[in-house]
């Protein structure tokens, strides 16, 4: 085992933070031999690149870089029906991808037992994927003799596995949804039905806590959560009047579920108790473009309207933490800006 090899990336709001696009940024920079992707089908991260739209639940974004080695952790939930599609979609074919034995399937049967829970129980809103159901029936650890050949046909690695054919290399964990999304955080029950923490991050991948290098945030300039009775935002606003703002239209829809997000203005304390809970030590804000109607037009860092480099700075000053990158878009290549020195950082600290 190698220690300090891998970096985990995680999201410290409410999910939807623009991880994708950062995962995927972060392959094309030829950082990591391989790729780790836990979490449920419940979750989407998308980029666009070389002009189509790539969306990814189950398969790491890393596969951008076909040099890249992808896994899907031991803790992971996956949807098999989705994953299929997954491969026709973003162009993966499934000898690419080492699944470790024990990833638990989520059935037909998880969604439609979800739905019908929260049709009876408003209070908490859902992407109603099966992802809640399929984890239960995991904890009672009664039906796994029925579950465990729905995975056929892939290669089944373990995590000791796929350390030793990468050796040297570094590692990218890609994490879903976010801090504030977790099962443990003060928004309980309008949570996931999971921890989103890094030290549960490395359990649900099989890896030790002196394997991590760097724990690399991703925020957004205007968080959001889903659609619905999803739980309190602070400071909530619409979507008109940040269109308002800019200038142009915006209205944002989830990955997944397609319902009109909600969102709100940056809370910084939020930002603060995410980031020391997860030992974080580097930092990517996303939507630059929403804080000024120019800032989709930069190419560079330094290109962009003083506002965001306010906004950047402000942030790093009071989380101690440097900004290593920001988006102002969502293709993976024109819109994911290094700050000065933090492709280098990320590279130097590797």
């Amino acid at each position: 085992m190698i220690k300090g090899n891998t970096d985990v990336l995680i999201g410290l709001q409410y999910g939807s933070e623009g991880k994708g696009i950062v995962a995927g940024a972060l392959a094309l920079a030829n950082l990591y031999s391989a790729s780790v992707r836990v979490g449920g089908s419940n979750a989407g991260h998308s980029f666009k690149y070389r002009g189509k739209k790539y969306v990814y639940r189950h398969i790491p974004c890393s596969a951008i870089n076909p040099e890249m080695q992808l896994f899907i952790g031991r803790g992971a939930l996956v949807d098999p029906d989705v994953l299929r599609q997954e491969h026709i979609d973003v162009g993966v074919k499934p000898s690419r991808i080492q699944m470790d034995p024990f990833v638990f399937p989520i059935l037909p049967e998880d969604a439609a037992i979800e739905r019908g829970i929260l049709e009876m129980d408003k209070s908490i809103g859902s992407t109603c994927k099966g992802v809640g159901q399929a984890l239960s029936v995991r904890t009672m650890r009664s039906h796994w003799h029925m579950r465990k050949d729905a995975f056929s046909g892939y290669r089944r690695t373990t995590m000791a596995e796929l350390l030793r054919s990468v050796g040297t290399g570094r590692i990218l964990i890609e994490s879903t949804q976010g801090t504030s999304l977790s099962m443990y955080s003060d928004f309980y029950p309008q949570t996931t039905s999971r921890d989103i923490s890094v030290p549960t991050i490395l359990g649900e991948a099989r890896l030790p806590c002196s394997a991590v290098k760097e724990v690399i945030g991703v925020v957004r300039t205007f968080p959001i959560r889903v659609a619905g009775n999803s739980g309190p935002m602070k400071d909530e606003i619409s979507w008109g009047e940040i269109s308002a703002a800019m200038g142009r239209s915006i209205e944002e829809r989830t990955t997944v579920t397609k319902k009109v997000r909600r969102v709100g203005r940056f809370d910084f304390e939020q930002v603060k108790e995410a980031a020391e809970l997860n030992d974080l030590t580097a930092l990517v804000v996303t939507f630059m473009d929403y804080l000024h109607p120019d800032a989709g037009k930069a190419h560079t860092f330094e290109e962009l309207p003083q506002v965001c480099k306010d906004f950047v700075d402000d942030l790093q000053r009071k989380l101690c933490i440097n900004v290593v990158a920001v988006t102002n878009g969502e293709d993976v290549e024109r819109n994911f800006l290094w700050v000065p020195g933090g492709f280098g950082d990320l590279q130097r600290r590797g």
